[in-house]
């Protein structure tokens, strides 16, 4: 949700008494507990709406960022010839250019605010007002908007309305209420203006991507029409209502980490009604956390806030939801995340979701668990599988490029002594989107949505934890994992009647990586032998060279002692051959000789194993 504020903790709630106008008079009730004069409850959401712009309205909407833009790029330049620019004076002129720009700006420009891994921080916490510095649209149009959406007064569902909105953000504003049963709730209603200005100006950024396709041959057509579909999503509360209520079931058993109840009955394309939660928003907290004052991480830990503790559980969600769950959060900024007493998670604005396919979460488990092994050709096959189906191009040059970039972010990931900002898994997403956008290669949805999450959430966890580890963190997961399912598999006897297919299919990978283990372990056994024995061979060859010299060395000094003893003594008569070894064992040149190729020979097998042993501890 945009209005990251509803969701804040706040001091008591203001509705029972203090803000006038705000008690409601509900309609008459007949005998029967029916309401008078009302027509039948209307089927919410079922109406078709239509996201439609003209081309005049996007000429006017790129005409006005051009504008702002000249303006902006002039104050700029006009505060250095003045000498008072300065990061600040920017970031705020920045945050000002994106409100005025409208809608899908400042939407870009809160995925930016948590990006510190790209963005200065002065202006990531200027980019932060944008979660919530809209101005708000008047309460009298969001009553109407509720009334014209239920088809009943505003009494009828509600006892009490702050007419002061909680949150205001760039889609919509939220109301803080309360049910006739005395439950608190949040009103979410889309702002009235904000369909014609999106399509607006997603038609002028589809009109910019085609005029670049046309001269410069970018293809950024694909990705406009991606992020269009995504945006327009997120304008249909109906189907975060869903979202919601597909999360609340599959986490009803979570006790670390949940979603608001959503009233169903309630919701509409243009509105959604949710249980009020209260607690800090992650946005406060890791403001807190990253002051750089350790007092500040003292008091969170004082307060019973362990950022460990919290980084690991984000971390098993988002594991959750991208390998086991059907759908995935695809925009978990901080805004969207409220810690609760005891360090629960509450995560909140489902508008944008997104959903692998099997093949895909395939490809991106086997990239860790290829990170982990230190196998980078299984790496690089990985990163490949996520990108395809590949158009026709220079499929070499790809390869290499690909490969180069693994290699790089391998060392990158297991570089203990990095920034973190260096060792988030979202460096190695990053080249690989240049890298298809370089030879052309399109991007689905699902894949542009699962990046987003990735770009989001590593940020979070390594500003929660700076000594995060990602990948163990995973290979971790999937371990207790596999043993989850495998106890599963066999606590139930095989009936096919009732076989779970994807407890089989991860049986199946269960056994696929036992046997790549096992494999692996082989080939680790058979090279460790073949070390060995290439050292023993090394060994063997450098001692039999060792005696041959030694015994060639002593022939040489009998034969030249022979032909020494037959000139002086003119005699053939040599001495015996014992007398010979005697006299040779005795020598002293012919002993330094044989001591100095043993040394020789003793380094060089030295300096053969010391060269393998370092080669395999690389």
């Amino acid at each position: 949700m945009d209005s990251e504020g509803a969701y804040e903790s706040q001091t008591g709630f203001p509705l029972v008494s203090g803000f006038p106008a705000t008690r409601l008079t509900a309609p008459r009730l007949t005998g029967k507990g029916q309401w008078v004069d009302l027509p039948p409850p209307p089927m919410t959401g079922t109406q078709k709406e239509t996201f439609r712009a003209n081309w005049w309205d996007a000429a006017n909407r790129m005409v006005l960022w051009i504008w702002l833009l000249i303006k902006f790029l002039a104050a700029k330049y006009y505060d250095q010839l003045r000498r008072r620019g300065s990061a600040s004076r920017n970031a705020a002129r920045l945050n000002e250019l994106l409100q005025n720009m409208g809608p899908t700006a400042v939407k870009i420009g809160q995925q930016l605010s948590v990006r510190v891994d790209l963005l200065p921080a002065v202006y990531c916490k200027e980019l932060e007002k944008l979660l919530d510095a809209a101005p708000p649209f008047p309460t009298a149009e969001a009553i109407a908007i509720i009334e014209q959406e239920t088809e009943r007064p505003l009494a009828y569902h509600f006892q009490a309305f702050d007419p002061v909105p909680i949150g205001s953000a760039s889609l919509a504003c939220v109301f803080k209420a309360e049910l006739h049963d005395g439950g608190p709730v949040a009103i979410k209603v889309r702002r009235p203006d904000v369909v014609k200005r999106l399509t607006a100006d997603l038609k002028a950024l589809s009109l910019v991507a085609s005029t670049l396709d046309l001269l410069v041959q970018v293809k950024l057509c694909p990705i406009i029409d991606e992020i269009t579909k995504m945006l327009l999503d997120e304008l249909n509360f109906k189907l975060e209502a869903q979202h919601l209520l597909y999360f609340r079931r599959a986490l009803k058993h979570q006790k670390r980490v949940s979603v608001p109840k959503v009233y169903y009955h309630l919701c509409t394309r243009r509105l959604l009604v949710l249980e009020f939660v209260s607690g800090v928003s992650m946005l406060e907290f890791l403001k807190r956390a990253d002051s750089g004052d350790p007092a500040d991480r003292a008091q969170l830990e004082r307060e019973g806030f362990q950022c460990r503790k919290l980084a690991r559980r984000l971390a098993r969600f988002f594991y959750w939801e991208l390998f086991d769950g059907v759908f995935f959060h695809a925009d978990p900024h901080p805004g969207n995340i409220i810690i609760r007493p005891d360090n629960r998670v509450t995560f909140i604005d489902f508008g944008s979701c997104g959903s692998l396919p099997h093949k895909l979460r395939e490809a991106l488990l086997d990239f860790n668990l290829a990170i982990y092994q230190r196998d980078l050709e299984e790496a690089t096959r990985c990163l490949r599988t996520m990108q395809e189906p590949l158009p026709a191009l220079d499929y070499d040059a790809y390869q290499s490029e690909m490969r180069s970039m693994v290699q790089k972010t391998f060392l990158e990931l297991t570089n203990k002594e990095a920034n973190w900002r260096e060792r988030t898994v979202s460096v190695a997403f990053s080249e690989s989107i240049a890298i298809s956008r370089k030879y052309g290669i399109p991007l689905n949805i699902e894949l542009l949505r699962y990046f987003r999450m990735v770009f989001l959430s590593d940020t979070i966890l390594y500003r929660l934890y700076p000594r995060f580890n990602h990948i163990k963190e995973t290979i971790a997961w999937y371990d207790k994992r596999r043993r989850r399912i495998n106890r599963a598999m066999l606590r139930k006897p095989c009936d096919l009647s009732k076989i779970d297919l994807g407890k089989l299919r991860d049986t199946g990978r269960n056994i696929e990586h036992f046997a790549k283990q096992m494999k692996n372990r082989f080939d680790h056994a058979y090279l460790d032998f073949q070390r060995q024995l290439s050292k023993g061979a090394f060994a063997a060859k450098i001692a039999i060279e060792f005696v041959g010299r030694s015994v060639s060395l002593g022939v040489g000094f009998v034969l030249v002692r022979a032909a020494a003893w037959d000139v002086l003594h003119r005699s053939l008569s040599w001495p015996p051959l014992w007398e010979q070894f005697t006299w040779l064992a005795s020598n002293r040149a012919y002993l330094l000789l044989v001591v100095l190729m043993a040394a020789h020979g003793l380094y060089r097998i030295h300096g053969r194993v010391q060269e393998t042993d370092e080669e395999d501890e690389g």
